[in-house]
């Protein structure tokens, strides 16, 4: 059976409010707390939301199941009484989850996790037609639970292939029948490593969108703001900052942001996503290209296979292309006729990756030899 193309696969659709109200913490790790606040305006946007669960907050890799979850529901027609019937193998697949030795473990407390959780909104939620709701309502995610699972000398963990079954409750089931939902970039989440990095990439997507439904080109978010959205309980700065810097790194290199610019001092930072277009360069790919220091003259046929590797599956076969150099060009691919002048080069660099200053352009090619340099 011819396997399946990614290119066939559903989006993946998330509802909105789980992501925009901060109901999971981007963080991988938490303490134990039975109550947490969460207070923050973003975009014009309040939100004050309040949580209790015996098992604490939801968090890191709990996103990703909720995240196939909710591919499973859609996927099963959104049913009417709320109940989504599958395996924990099925889920651990829809929510693009590795399969390891404690992966059913680690879901089955994600699962009891999000099912004890239970959030009072304030501000914030927004009903399906786009109204506001600005009065309490409390609610859960998980209606219901219920799971086959074994003991092991370990630690009890899921049945794979047994039934599971999850009731969405009823705000989150009607808001996803009624389109509620934003899709998200499967290629972005598969490769993204860290939960937490997964994490916030569905943080910052889901604040992307204005009231209209737009996609902002960038997103400027009071840095204290963001760590109650981004559910970060160390309120120190450098703190904050260095819980991030993993997660940006990653979303650079996965082409989701184009860079992170940081303003202001202390508990008075701005952090400004500034989001990459497809059209434009893979920023990882051009620092790659200047830490090489490609200056000799180059033959389309390599110009060809980094484009394709930067095109991924992942960065490392840009960096093998970009360090194997020319001579790696598979056999019978001819460079042009003649040599290619280090200025025809670079100006198809710049066509091509748009290197945005003469300064990145130096390091890239000859100067004496660069039109685009003079």
């Amino acid at each position: 059976m011819p396997r399946k193309s990614r290119d066939n696969q559903p989006p993946l659709l998330t509802e909105r409010n789980l992501d925009r109200l901060g109901f999971f913490s981007v963080q991988s790790r938490l303490t134990l707390e039975t109550s947490w606040e969460s207070q923050f305006q973003i975009g014009g946007r309040s939100v004050h939301v309040h949580g209790e669960g015996t098992r604490g907050r939801p968090h890191g890799a709990d996103t990703d199941l909720m995240l196939g979850v909710e591919q499973l529901f859609i996927a099963a027609g959104s049913p009417e009484d709320n109940w989504l019937h599958t395996t924990p193998n099925a889920l651990r697949t829809a929510a693009l989850m590795s399969k390891n030795g404690r992966a059913f473990h680690r879901m089955r407390e994600g699962l009891l996790r999000i099912w004890s959780a239970g959030y009072i909104v304030r501000e914030g939620w927004t009903a399906p037609d786009g109204s506001p709701v600005r009065f309490n309502a409390a609610f859960r995610l998980f209606e219901e639970l219920r799971y086959w699972d074994r003991e092991t000398t370990e630690l009890p963990e899921l049945l794979p292939e047994a039934r599971l079954s999850i009731k969405l409750s009823d705000p989150l089931a009607a808001s996803i029948r009624a389109g509620y939902t934003h899709a998200l970039s499967r290629q972005v989440l598969t490769h993204l490593e860290q939960p937490h990095s997964r994490a916030l990439y569905r943080l910052a997507e889901a604040h992307r969108y204005d009231e209209r439904g737009t996609r902002r080109k960038e997103l400027s978010v009071p840095l204290l703001e963001w760590r109650e959205a981004c559910g970060i309980r160390d309120d120190r700065a450098s703190k904050v900052i260095r819980a991030l810097s993993s997660a940006h790194e990653e979303l650079e290199a996965a082409g989701y942001l184009s860079e992170v610019k940081i303003s202001g001092r202390g508990q008075r930072q701005v952090l400004t996503y500034v989001f990459r277009h497809e059209s434009e360069p893979d920023p990882a790919l051009v620092k790659l290209l200047i830490a090489e220091r490609l200056s000799a003259p180059v033959p389309f046929s390599w110009l060809r296979t980094i484009l394709n590797a930067s095109n991924r599956p992942s960065l490392i076969s840009t960096s093998r292309a970009v360090k194997a150099g020319p001579s790696a060009t598979q056999q019978g691919s001819s460079p042009i006729s003649s040599p290619t002048p280090v200025s025809m080069c670079c100006q198809t660099l710049g066509l091509l990756m748009r290197l945005r200053s003469k300064a990145e352009c130096r390091h890239v090619c000859r100067p004496s030899n660069c039109g685009s340099s003079r």
